[in-house]
């Protein structure tokens, strides 16, 4: 079972989420060091999450859009196909 995010987002919540639920474009699961990447990059986008209370799957969907990830998380979810 994948993480849901459905809790508050935070930094360490939202690294979870985008660990368990995507990967990038070349099938490559996300690592550590990416992991770093993306939360560093994408800093506005998750201090915004953060700040408006946002779910931790709300913020790492914009940060994944963003950066161009692909879905490889629960294929049966309503939120992504």
């Amino acid at each position: 079972m994948y993480y849901q995010g459905q809790e508050n987002a935070t930094r360490d919540r939202v690294r979870r989420y985008l660990k368990e639920n995507y990967r990038d474009p070349d099938g490559t699961a996300l690592s550590d060091a990416r992991l770093t990447e993306l939360l560093t990059d994408h800093a506005s986008i998750l201090q915004h999450g953060i700040d408006q209370l946002s779910h931790a799957s709300f913020v790492g969907d914009q940060i994944a859009e963003t950066a161009g990830l692909d879905w490889s998380g629960d294929e049966d979810g309503d939120d992504k196909a």
